[in-house]
């Protein structure tokens, strides 16, 4: 494997830098633009820098042994895709897919049940009008629920822009400080960025605290890990909300927005309603092989402050409000009507 001489690109945790190893290709030397050289090194770096093989249970070698000989160099572009998805979606991880100029795949194929219309939220419960605001006008959208209860949905936390729209949220924060509750709605949030997450979060922190626990895989054996390293949220911004505060989670809810849950969790005054979050949770990094298809890798493990793996299962929400896939077309949105009750 030359995991040095094709592109690829490095993604911090929370501004910690992740220094990958290389192969033992003599430097100077490329790898092969082929059918082989390609599944060969897909295979390797999963092999190398993979976090969750012994989670799962998945037996790496010899999911080898049953695609590689399935690689031929006659083989046309879609014909190794397939190949190469096929083995990938035994992971069935919402952090590992991969992208070609003609196909896109990811190992989890999530098609999570959305609890939330927002255009509904903002015909019925946003009634008396709404505002938006951060990266794209469309990051944020909040409004008052009523004159003591305010909302925030957050669609996105995106490093695609950067980090300059995080500051956005500082004069909706203080929109509401004279509010005696807070509506957080993070559904429909695929994640993004968790220092985006966390510097959020920090809007409605009380104090430093302790948010989750990170270990991420640190040489060849399935089962090195780096120690367990804490990570805090603390308070952040001009002015934080640290009166009651509801979250508002479902399936939908994904890597870094579950990074925030789980910070905001640590809150004495926030509650958690809905549904448990998607469980896709695990650090990945962005990579490129040779004929220029990109794809990723889970290689860190999540843990809430006290220990809990939630990766694959997801963080279950202190109020459980169920929504059957028969309920829509959404006609009311009970889970923040569940929200309403709770801080009246």
């Amino acid at each position: 494997m030359n995991a040095l001489h094709f592109r690829f690109r490095i993604v911090g945790i929370l501004g910690i830098p992740l220094l990958l190893s290389c192969g033992n290709t003599l430097i100077g030397s490329d790898p092969a633009d082929t059918p082989r050289s390609n599944f060969q090194i897909l295979w390797e770096n999963f092999d190398r820098y993979y976090a969750l093989f012994e989670f799962k249970n998945i037996d790496w070698n010899a999911l080898y042994a049953v695609y590689s000989p399935q690689v031929t160099e006659r083989m046309d572009d879609r014909a190794l895709f397939d190949v190469m998805s096929a083995m990938l979606a035994h992971l069935k991880d919402g952090h590992v897919d991969l992208r070609t100029p003609f196909a896109y795949f990811n190992s989890a194929n999530r098609k999570p049940l959305k609890t939330l219309d927002m255009e509904l939220v903002k015909r019925e419960y946003l009634s008396s009008g709404f505002q938006t605001a951060g990266y794209g006008n469309f990051t944020f959208t909040y409004g008052q629920m009523s004159a003591e209860i305010g909302y925030i949905h957050i669609a996105s936390f995106s490093s695609r822009t950067g980090r300059s729209w995080v500051d956005k949220i500082d004069p909706i924060v203080d929109r509401f400080s004279e509010n005696k509750g807070l509506i957080i709605d993070v559904r429909n949030n695929p994640g993004g960025d968790s220092r985006n997450a966390e510097a959020i979060a920090g809007r409605f922190a009380d104090q430093k605290r302790v948010s989750s626990l990170l270990q991420v895989r640190r040489g060849p054996g399935h089962s090195d890990f780096s120690p367990l390293r804490e990570l805090h949220v603390e308070p952040a911004g001009a002015k934080q909300f640290t009166s009651s505060i509801v979250v508002l989670t479902d399936k939908t809810v994904a890597s870094a927005a579950e990074y925030f849950v789980l910070a905001m969790k640590r809150f004495p005054y926030v509650t958690v309603i809905g549904d448990t979050t998607g469980g896709v949770m695990a650090n990945n990094i962005h990579r490129e092989l040779p004929n220029g298809w990109a794809y990723r890798v889970s290689i860190g493990k999540w843990f809430s402050a006290d220990g809990e793996f939630f990766e694959a299962v997801g963080i279950p929400p202190d109020i459980s409000v169920h929504v059957a896939a028969s309920d829509e077309p959404l006609e009311r949105d009970v889970i923040l009507e569940k929200a309403i009750e709770l801080l009246n």
